[in-house]
């Protein structure tokens, strides 16, 4: 199973982050809207890739044909997908950030405040300062891993219950019709 989970999950991560270093390269210009575009499609890989998991419990089930999955083995099998994918994904960034864009990390927050809504007095002054304060502590690469890591692991967590839960009733199914 945990060979099985590191090969799906070298897929999934895979996929990941060659969409995500596409739209990094495809919007080169940055702008308010490249920024939300690489944004939203970093989202839309990373549960697209986690889509994978639904095949790898298809390849699981049929490997282990003599008996079927629990739904925790399921359940195990995507979470451990999810997990090395987000390890992929966290070295992604690392890497992105620290040597292909190492701007990255000063434009985006140069952007983040010039969204804001408030852009004078005080307010503006304690939010920037706070932001700036986030962003030294995110800039660092071992918290910049771990967040984009967590947030893959967070958001597969649930695609991984619901594709259990999913493959289990149609395999359920699907041997109450034969």
């Amino acid at each position: 199973m945990l060979k099985m989970s590191f090969k799906w999950g070298l897929y999934a991560g895979g996929v990941m982050v060659t969409a995500c270093l596409s739209a990094n390269l495809l919007f080169l210009e940055e702008t308010a809207e490249s920024y939300e575009l690489a944004e939203t499609l970093g989202y839309v890989s990373i549960f697209a890739s986690l889509g994978l998991i639904y095949l790898a419990l298809h390849d699981a089930q049929t490997k282990f044909e003599t008996a079927e999955l629990t739904l925790w083995q399921r359940i195990f099998l995507g979470v451990m997908i999810s997990a090395v994918a987000g390890v992929m994904f966290g070295i992604y960034n690392v890497v992105y950030t620290t040597y292909i864009d190492p701007e990255f990390m000063e434009n985006y927050l140069t952007h983040f405040i010039s969204q804001m809504p408030v852009q004078s007095g005080p307010e503006y002054e304690a939010n920037v300062a706070e932001l700036k304060q986030d962003m030294v502590m995110f800039s660092h690469p071992a918290s910049q891993f771990a967040a984009m890591a967590a947030t893959v692991l967070a958001a597969g967590i649930p695609v991984s219950v619901l594709l259990a839960f999913v493959q289990k009733w149609q395999g359920g199914r699907n041997l109450k019709q034969v």
